[in-house]
C-alpha cells in the first residue's frame, strides 16, 4: 500500500512544478513550448505546438491545425470515440472572445460546415478539409474562459500520400496497409493512437477490409507469411511512476544492479532485544537464499522476475539504528505543508539515520547512487513498532521529503534521499489462513511478500486493487503481487520495467497458428490490437495473451489459479498530456485503485477477459468470446486454444 491513494504512471519529460495543479510530475523528453515572438500573439507565452505535438497531429490525423496563442493549454494526443474517426483535443484557458473569433479566420481555408450547441447550451463550430474535421467552441466556466478545438480524422477520407489504390502506407501501390513502410509513418506510426480503424471503405489502418493490420511499424514489415510481426519495446515511450514528485530527479532503475540501503530502526521505547527482532533476519528476508524464507528473499523474487535484468545489490546494516528521541515523537510529529500539517517523522528518523552513517560511520553514501542522478536509489527502513494501521505502523513507499528550511531534499556525500520505503518489520512474521485472519506473530516463517510488493512500488509500478475500498472487485481479483501480493508481476509491468522488449503482435488477414511458451519461463507474449503504435509501445489500448504454468514465482501453495491456461490481460494504457509554464505533463489516464482518479473515465488500467465460462484461464477448446474495447469496438480477432503441454502452448487466431 502506498501513504497517497491517488498514484498514476507518468511520463517522465522534465523537472519542474505545475503550481496550478494538486499534482505535480516530472517529465523528460518533451520539448518546449515556443514562447511570444509573433505578430498575433498579444503578449501570450505559448504560440504554438511543440514539436512533439505536431508529430502526434501529423501521425494521428494527417495535418497540423492552426495554434491559439494562450497562456496556458491542455493537450490529449489520443481522442478516439466510437462513433469518430481518430483526433486529438486540446484546450486553452484565459482567452478572450476576440481571441477566437481571430481563430476562426485561420481555418479559412477549411470549408465552413455550421454550427451546433451541446447539452450545455455552448455552441461549436465545424470546418472540414480533406483530412480532418475540427470543431471548436469558446465558453466561460467559473469565470475561466475556454477554448476548446477537436480534432477528428475523416474515417471516409480515401487514400492517403501518395498511396495508389486507396491503402494506408507511404507509396504503396500493391496495397497492405503499413506494409513495406520503410520511409517513415504516413497514414500509420499513428503516437496519437487509432488511424482508421473500423474502415470497411477506406483501407485506413486496421479492421480494413482487404488490407493488413498493424500500425506503426517504422521501417518493419508488418505482416509476414507468419500473421505476425516483432514488437520492440524499446522503440517506444518510457514510463515510471513519479507522479507527486516535484524536482524529483529519478527513482530506482529498475534494471542493472541498483543499490538498495535497508536500515534497521528501533526506538528506545521499541528496542529489537525486547521484540526477538535480528538483523540476520532481516537480511535472510532481503537477500538471503531460496532456503533461507517461506518463499523468496526480495533480491532473488526480482531476480527471476526480470529474467536476470534486476540484480539487486541489497546492503542491510548489521546494526540497529536508534533516532534521537521515543517513538511517540516521531509518531506525532508534523509540517506545515501549503497549510495542511503532513506527517514526517519517518522523514525526520531517515534524515537522522543518513547523516548518522555519514558522519558517525563514515559510509560514502554516493555508493548507492547507481545511475549517477544524484539520488541514492533506494533506502529502505525497517521498524521495530507493530503493525498497524496508521502510516507510521504500516508498508508503504513514498518520495516527497519535506524539510524545515522549505528544501526539497537533505544530502549526504553529494547525493540525496528521496525515494524511500517504510515498513515494520513485524511483516516477516505474517501469516494468514483461509478465514481471512491474518496475524504478525509466527516467528517460524520469513514471510516476504509486503516487502516484495512494496519494492514494485519503488520501481515504479502502481497497486492493482481498489484502494478506494470501494467494494468493487479488483480488476485483477487480486492475482498480481501488485494486486493481492501473489505470484510474479504481470506483462504490463514488466512491459514497463524494461525486462520484456519484445512481443508479437497478431497482423494476419485470415487466420494464424502461433506458438506461445510458458510466461514464466521467458516472458513469452503475444499481443491484440484494434491499433498499435510502436512509439507508444506499452501506453495504448491492448490485450496481452500470455500463457500461464503454476511453476516459477507462481508454484507450489503460492500459484493463484486452479489450473494451467492461457490468460488475457485488457489494457487500457492511453496517455494525455499537459503543457503549462514550458513544461509538458504525461499522465496514464486509467488506474486500478479509483476510479474517482480517473480522467473522467471509468476505464480500468488493467484487468482479465475471463473464458464464456467465467475462468480466468483458457485451455483446450475454449475461445476467446466476444470483446469490446474502452471505446466500443470489437476487437479485431479471436482465437481458439489447440493445445497444452508442460511448457507451450498453441493458439490459432482468426481475424473478424
Amino acid at each position: 500500500m502506498k501513504k497517497l491513494l491517488s498514484l498514476f504512471l507518468v511520463l517522465v519529460i522534465s523537472i519542474s512544478m505545475l503550481a496550478s495543479c494538486s499534482v505535480v510530475e516530472e517529465m523528460l523528453g518533451a520539448e518546449e513550448s515556443t514562447e511570444g515572438g509573433t505578430d498575433r500573439d498579444n503578449g501570450y507565452k505559448y504560440t504554438d505546438f511543440t514539436d512533439e505535438e505536431k508529430e502526434i497531429l501529423t501521425e494521428s490525423v494527417g495535418t497540423i491545425i492552426p495554434f491559439i496563442p494562450c497562456q496556458k493549454y491542455y493537450f490529449e494526443g489520443i481522442y478516439d470515440k466510437a462513433d469518430f474517426g481518430d483526433g486529438v483535443k486540446y484546450y486553452t484557458t484565459g482567452n478572450t472572445r476576440a481571441d477566437f473569433e481571430s481563430y476562426k479566420d485561420l481555418y479559412s481555408d477549411y470549408e465552413f460546415m455550421g454550427t451546433y450547441t451541446d447539452e450545455f447550451g455552448d455552441t461549436w463550430y465545424t470546418y472540414e478539409n480533406d483530412k480532418v474535421t475540427v470543431n471548436i467552441s469558446y465558453y466561460v466556466y467559473s469565470g475561466v474562459s475556454y477554448i476548446d478545438v477537436l480534432v477528428y480524422q475523416r474515417t471516409n477520407s480515401g487514400n492517403v500520400d501518395d498511396n495508389t489504390g486507396g491503402n494506408t502506407g507511404n507509396d504503396n501501390t500493391g496495397g497492405n496497409t503499413g506494409n513495406d513502410n520503410t520511409g517513415g509513418n504516413t497514414g500509420n506510426d499513428n503516437t496519437g493512437g487509432n488511424t482508421g480503424n473500423d474502415n470497411a471503405g477506406g483501407n485506413t489502418g486496421n479492421d480494413n477490409t482487404g488490407g493488413n493490420t498493424g500500425n506503426d511499424n517504422a521501417g518493419g514489415t508488418v505482416n509476414d507469411t507468419n500473421g505476425y510481426r516483432a514488437i520492440d519495446f524499446t522503440r517506444a515511450q518510457n514510463v515510471k511512476d513519479v507522479t507527486d514528485q516535484g524536482y524529483y530527479l529519478g527513482g530506482c532503475p529498475t534494471t542493472g544492479s541498483p543499490a538498495v540501503l535497508v536500515i534497521p530502526v528501533e526506538f528506545s521505547d521499541v528496542t529489537a532485544q525486547s521484540k526477538g527482532y535480528t538483523t540476520d533476519t532481516l537480511l535472510k528476508a532481503w537477500s538471503g537464499d531460496a532456503d533461507d524464507t517461506d518463499y523468496h528473499s526480495v533480491h532473488d523474487y526480482y531476480y527471476i522476475s526480470s529474467y536476470g535484468e534486476l540484480d539487486l545489490d541489497i546492503t542491510v546494516l548489521d546494526f540497529w539504528f536508534r533516532p534521537e528521541k521515543a517513538s511517540s515523537y516521531y509518531e506525532s510529529a508534523t509540517i506545515d505543508y501549503y497549510g495542511e500539517d503532513t506527517a514526517i517523522g519517518d522523514q525526520i528518523i531517515m534524515d537522522e539515520a543518513l547523516k548518522y552513517l555519514d558522519e558517525e560511520k563514515g559510509m560514502d553514501l554516493s555508493e548507492f547512487d547507481s545511475d549517477n542522478n544524484g539520488m541514492i536509489d533506494a533506502v529502505i527502513l525497517i521498524s521495530t513498532l507493530d503493525v498497524g494501521e496508521d502510516d507510521f505502523h504500516w508498508a508503504y513507499r513514498y518520495w516527497n521529503i519535506y524539510t524545515d528550511e522549505d528544501e526539497y531534499y537533505y544530502e549526504y556525500d553529494g547525493v540525496s534521499a528521496n525515494d524511500y520505503l517504510w515498513a515494520s518489520y513485524q511483516f516477516i512474521h505474517e501469516s494468514y489462513d483461509y478465514s481471512g485472519e491474518t496475524t504478525y506473530s509466527d516467528t517460524s516463517v520469513i514471510n516476504t511478500y509486503t516487502y516484495i510488493h512494496e519494492f514494485g512500488h519503488v520501481l515504479g509500478a502502481d497497486d492493482y486493487y481498489d484502494t478506494s475500498y470501494s467494494g468493487d472487485n479488483s480488476p485483477l481479483d487480486g492475482y498480481d503481487i501488485m494486486d493481492s501480493m501473489t505470484g510474479d508481476h504481470n506483462a504490463y509491468t514488466k512491459f514497463n520495467y524494461g525486462w520484456l522488449t519484445e512481443s508479437r503482435l497478431v497482423t494476419t488477414t485470415t487466420s494464424t497458428t502461433l506458438t506461445l511458451e510458458a510466461f514464466e519461463k521467458n516472458g513469452d507474449t503475444i499481443i491484440i490490437a484494434n491499433n498499435w503504435s510502436d512509439t507508444l509501445g506499452a501506453y495504448q489500448e491492448y490485450y496481452i495473451v500470455a500463457y500461464y504454468t503454476n511453476s516459477g514465482l507462481n508454484s507450489g501453495d503460492y500459484g493463484y489459479f486452479e489450473r494451467d491456461g492461457i490468460v488475457v490481460y485488457h489494457v487500457n494504457a492511453t496517455l494525455s498530456s499537459e503543457t503549462s509554464d514550458g513544461e509538458t505533463y504525461y499522465d496514464v489516464k486509467n488506474n486500478n485503485t479509483d476510479p474517482s482518479d480517473d480522467y473522467g473515465t471509468e476505464d480500468n488500467l488493467i484487468e482479465f477477459v475471463k473464458t464464456a465460462g467465467g475462468s480466468f484461464t483458457y485451455i483446450a477448446g475454449d475461445t476467446l468470446p466476444t470483446v469490446k474495447d474502452d471505446n466500443g469496438k470489437n476487437l479485431g480477432y479471436t482465437f481458439t486454444v489447440d493445445s497444452l503441454d508442460a511448457d507451450t502452448a498453441t493458439i490459432t487466431f482468426t481475424k473478424k
